[in-house]
């Protein structure tokens, strides 16, 4: 089976669930706040939309 998220975006969802910011997000991953706020939006819609599978 394969894995719904990738290695990085495994790194990512453990930082927003450990209520880091997105200012704190792109410090430590790289990128800037609004390319990680972009990213944290297409997650959690991805996310959302395989929820019921």
């Amino acid at each position: 089976m394969r894995d719904l998220l990738s290695p990085r975006e495994k790194r990512f969802l453990r930082r927003l669930a450990a209520g880091k910011t997105d200012a704190q997000i792109a410090v430590k991953l790289g990128g800037t706040v609004e390319q990680v706020a972009k990213q944290r939006s297409r997650l959690l819609a991805r996310l959302l939309a395989r929820r019921d599978r």
